[in-house]
C-alpha cells in the first residue's frame, strides 16, 4: 500500500536525476567524441523508461534489464567499431565477433559508469540533507569547470537549479502524504491550489534569472579574487578563440580551438578542442581551406570595405546547376592536381564558405544531390572562397563534393618569376599595411631574406626562419610584452617569441609585404586524423595497412585542427600556399621527376606533420590542464564522503563547541522544547493553556504511545527541576534527558512505521 501511494514521488525523483545526470554530463564535451555522448544519453534514457515501466517490487528485473540496455546501447550506437562477418564455421564466427566486440569496452564501462551512478543516486537520494548532497554535488561540478575552463556551463546550472526546486517541493509533498494522510487527502480535492502557487513561484525565479540585465557581480568568488591578487585577469569565454580575443583578454586567456568567426583583434590563448568537425574522403591530402582575409590594421584582420576590394567581390558568380565554376584568373605555368574530395559535417553549424582544397573547379553534389542547393553557392575568383549564402532559409548542407585543381609546386621554376599580381589595384590591396607598422619589422625582413638571389627565396627564408626561431604554444605568456608596440605581428617577433599559427601567418603575410610581395592570410583546417585502415577481411591488421603516397583518405577532421596559413602571388603560377607555423608543414605535390629523389628523404622528416608530435604534446598539455580540474572536483567530494561517513562525531563536535558556554539547565530545556517541536509534527499536540507535564499526562491518559511513558516522565522530571529550581543540574543528568529524547524519538517513528 505504501510504496503505490508514493510511486508518485519515485518516478518523479527518477525523471529530475536522469535530468541533472544529463545536465552534468557537459563538462565532457571537450574530451568526449558526440559516439560517446550519445551513448551516456541513451544509457541514461533507457534506465530511465525501464525504472518508470517497471513497478518497484521488480528491482532485480529493472536493474538486469537497465545493464542490458546499456550494453545494448553501445552496440547500436558505435556500429562502425565492429567488422566482422558471417565464417565457414560458426566456431570462427563466434571467435571474430568476439574479438570485434573487446573494441567495445571502453564505451561499455562508460555507459555502465553512468547507469551504476543514476542507480546509486536513485537509492541514496531519500532524504532532505542526501538531496541537498546530489544537487550541491552536481552544481559544484558545473560551477568549477564553468569556472577553470572556457566552457560555458550556466545553462546547466539554470537547469538543475529548476529541477532542484522542482525536487524540493515534491519531496514536501510526499512528507506530508507520508506523515499526515488526513491532509494529503485535503489537498487532493483541490489540487489546482497545490500546484499553481508552485508553478507561479518557479515561473517567477527563472523569468527573473533570464530576464535580469547583464551586470558587474557585486561579489567575487574565491577564484577570482585570487586571480585579481596575483594581477591576473579571469578568463570569460563562450567558446571561440578570437571571440575571445575581441573581449580584451589576451594570453591569460584560455579559449577552445575552433574555427573563429572574427579576426578583427587576435592573440590570447586556447585550449584544443578535439571534437569532430567533419570528415574528408579525397584522392589526396591537403589543406581545407576556408576565408581570405588582406586588410591587416596592426591588431588583425578586418573585413575591407574600400573601393578596390568591393570591385574584387563583384566578381564572384553563381554556381551553376551543373556545378561548374569558371576560376576566372588564368594559372598559364601551372601544372595541376585534380583532388576530388567528400566532406560530411559532423555538426549543424552555419559556416560562410564550403571547405575544401583550393581553389574549387567544380561542384558534384551538395546536400542530398538537391540541385536547387547550387542556387545558394557561389565562387570568388579572386578570394578563391566557395561561398555560402547564409542568408536564405536553407540550412549549410551536411555534406558535399567538390574538385579543386591544386597546384604541383615547381620551386625552380617559381624562382623564375616575380611575386607580382599584373592588376596594380589588386596589387596594392594585397601589399597593404597600416602606417603605423614599426620600422623594425621591415629591417628584419630585409636582413632575413639578404642573401635571397629571387623572390621565391625571399619567401622561403621567411618561412624557414620563423620556423626556426619562434616557438609553438597555444597559451603565449603575455607577461612578456613590454607595452611599448600595440602592433600584434611587432609583439610577436621582437617581445613574445611564441604563439600559435594566428601569429606566425601574420607576421609572414606583413614581412612579406614589406618585401613587395602581395600575400593574402588564410584560414580553414590543417589535414586531420587519418584512422588506421581495416584490411579486406574486416580485421585490422598492422601489416595489411598501406599508406597512399599522396595521403589518399578518409579524414577526421576537428577543431583542434583549425589553422591559418598564407598565400603569396607569383606571375604565371598564382597563388601559392606557406606554412611558416612550427610544427606544420603544407602538403605540396611535387613534380613528378623530384617525387623519387624526395620520398625517402622525407620519411624521418614527418616529425613537421602536426598529427604526430601535436597529438602527444597537445595530450600532455591536456593532461597537466586536467589535473587541477581533477583535483578541485575529487577534494570537495572526498571532503562530503568523509563527513558523511563520520556526520555522527562531526555533528558531536559541533554541538560541543555551539554550546560550550551554555549552561547544563540551558541545555536540559532546549533538548525538552525540541522533543516537545517533534512530537507535534508526529500528531502528538500540546495546547497553548497546557504546561509541559499536563501534556504528557493527557498523551498517556489517551493510551498513546505508552511504551514511551518511562523516558517521557524521566526526562518530563529533569525538565522541571532545571526549570524551575535554582539547582545547577549536572552532566550526567543533561546525558540522561538527551537518552530519554532520544528514546522517544525512536519509539514514535517505529509506531509511526507500523502504523503506516
Amino acid at each position: 500500500m505504501n510504496s503505490k501511494r508514493n510511486a508518485w514521488y519515485e518516478k518523479l525523483v527518477s525523471v529530475l536525476i536522469a535530468c541533472i545526470i544529463m545536465s552534468t554530463l557537459s563538462i565532457f564535451e571537450a574530451y568526449w567524441w558526440e559516439e560517446t555522448f550519445s551513448i551516456a544519453y541513451f544509457t541514461v534514457g533507457t534506465a530511465l523508461v525501464i525504472q518508470l515501466v517497471l513497478p518497484w517490487r521488480w528491482l532485480k528485473t529493472k536493474l538486469f534489464l537497465q545493464w542490458l540496455a546499456a550494453a545494448a546501447v553501445t552496440v547500436v550506437k558505435v556500429p562502425e567499431v565492429l567488422h566482422w562477418s558471417k565464417q565457414e564455421s560458426w566456431a570462427v564466427t563466434f571467435e571474430m565477433l568476439m574479438n570485434e566486440l573487446v573494441k567495445l569496452y571502453p564505451f561499455i564501462w562508460i555507459s555502465l559508469a553512468v547507469l551504476v551512478i543514476y542507480q546509486m543516486l536513485l537509492y541514496w537520494s531519500t532524504t532532505r540533507i542526501r538531496i541537498f548532497g546530489t544537487i550541491g554535488t552536481s552544481l559544484i561540478i558545473l560551477t568549477i569547470v564553468d569556472s577553470f575552463t572556457p566552457y560555458w556551463l550556466w545553462d546547466n546550472v539554470a537547469v538543475v537549479v529548476l529541477l532542484s526546486l522542482i525536487w524540493l517541493a515534491a519531496y514536501h509533498l510526499h512528507t506530508l502524504q507520508k506523515e499526515h494522510p488526513h491532509s494529503w487527502k485535503v489537498l487532493l480535492e483541490y489540487p489546482l491550489y497545490v500546484v499553481l502557487p508552485m508553478l507561479l513561484v518557479l515561473s517567477i525565479i527563472m523569468l527573473t534569472g533570464i530576464s535580469m540585465p547583464a551586470t558587474a557581480p557585486l561579489l567575487k568568488d574565491p577564484y577570482t579574487m585570487w586571480k585579481h591578487a596575483k594581477g591576473e585577469r579571469v578568463n570569460i569565454n563562450l567558446g571561440e578563440k578570437n571571440n575571445a580575443a575581441n573581449n580584451g583578454l589576451k594570453s591569460n586567456l584560455s579559449a577552445s580551438s575552433g574555427y573563429s568567426r572574427d579576426d578583427s583583434s587576435l592573440g590570447g590563448g586556447f585550449q584544443y578542442d578535439y571534437s569532430p568537425v567533419m570528415t574528408v574522403t579525397t584522392n589526396r591530402k591537403s589543406y581545407w581551406r576556408g576565408e581570405t582575409k588582406s586588410f591587416y590594421d596592426g591588431k588583425g584582420w578586418m573585413i575591407e570595405d574600400s573601393a578596390d576590394y568591393k570591385r574584387l567581390l563583384s566578381r564572384t558568380k553563381a554556381v551553376g546547376s551543373n556545378g561548374e565554376i569558371d576560376e576566372q584568373r588564368p594559372r598559364p605555368h601551372a601544372q595541376t592536381n585534380e583532388i576530388v574530395q567528400t566532406v560530411s559535417m559532423a555538426r549543424d553549424v552555419d559556416y560562410p564558405v564550403l571547405f575544401a582544397a583550393a581553389p574549387v573547379t567544380k561542384v558534384i553534389s551538395i546536400g542530398a544531390d538537391d540541385a536547387e542547393l547550387y542556387e545558394h553557392l557561389s565562387w570568388s575568383p579572386g578570394l578563391w572562397e566557395l561561398r555560402w549564402n547564409d542568408q536564405t532559409p536553407q540550412s549549410f548542407p551536411s555534406t558535399y563534393t567538390v574538385v579543386s585543381e591544386e597546384i604541383v609546386l615547381d620551386e625552380e621554376a617559381l624562382r623564375t618569376v616575380d611575386a607580382h599580381i599584373q592588376e596594380e589595384d589588386l596589387n596594392d590591396i594585397y601589399l597593404q599595411l597600416p602606417d603605423d607598422l614599426p620600422e623594425r619589422v621591415k629591417q628584419l625582413a630585409e636582413e632575413i631574406t639578404a642573401e635571397a638571389a629571387n623572390d621565391y627565396d625571399k619567401a622561403r627564408m621567411l618561412e624557414q626562419y620563423l620556423r626556426l626561431h619562434y616557438t609553438y604554444s597555444s597559451t603565449p605568456d603575455s607577461s612578456k610584452l613590454t607595452g611599448q608596440s600595440t602592433d600584434f605581428v611587432d609583439q610577436f617577433l621582437f617581445e613574445l617569441y611564441e604563439g600559435y599559427c594566428d601569429y606566425f601567418s601574420t607576421a609572414m603575410v606583413v614581412m612579406a609585404r614589406t618585401l613587395d610581395m602581395p600575400a593574402r592570410w588564410v584560414k580553414g583546417f590543417a589535414p586531420g586524423y587519418l584512422p588506421a585502415s581495416a584490411s579486406a577481411n574486416g580485421w585490422m591488421d598492422s601489416e595489411a595497412v598501406v599508406t597512399d603516397p599522396a595521403g589518399a583518405g578518409a579524414y577526421t577532421v576537428r577543431n583542434s585542427d583549425a589553422h591559418s596559413w598564407l598565400e603569396i602571388y607569383f606571375d604565371g603560377y598564382g597563388w601559392i600556399a606557406f606554412e611558416p607555423t612550427a610544427g606544420f608543414s603544407f602538403p605540396y605535390a611535387m613534380p613528378l621527376q623530384e617525387e623519387t629523389d624526395i620520398q625517402q628523404p622525407e620519411v624521418p622528416e614527418e616529425k613537421d606533420e602536426p598529427a604526430a608530435p601535436e597529438m602527444s604534446e597537445n595530450t600532455t598539455e591536456k593532461t597537466a590542464s586536467l589535473i587541477p580540474l581533477l583535483l578541485l572536483i575529487i577534494v570537495p567530494v572526498i571532503g562530503l564522503l568523509f563527513a558523511l561517513l563520520y556526520r555522527k562525531k562531526l555533528i558531536g563536535w559541533w554541538t560541543a563547541y555551539r554550546y560550550k558556554s551554555i549552561g547544563n539547565n540551558e541545555r536540559i530545556i532546549m533538548e525538552a522544547n525540541k522533543l516537545l517541536r517533534q512530537c507535534a509534527r508526529q500528531g502528538l499536540l500540546r495546547s497553548e493553556h497546557e504546561t509541559m507535564r499536563e501534556a504528557v499526562l493527557r498523551w498517556l491518559d489517551e493510551g498513546k504511545y505508552n511504551s514511551a511513558k518511562q523516558p517521557l516522565l524521566q526526562l518530563l522530571d529533569l525538565f522541571e527541576q532545571a526549570r524551575y529550581s535554582g539547582k545547577q543540574a549536572s552532566a550526567e543528568q543533561l546525558q540522561v534527558v538527551q537518552r530519554c529524547a532520544e528514546e522517544v524519538k525512536h519509539i514514535i517513528a517505529e509506531a509511526k512505521k507500523d502504523k503506516g
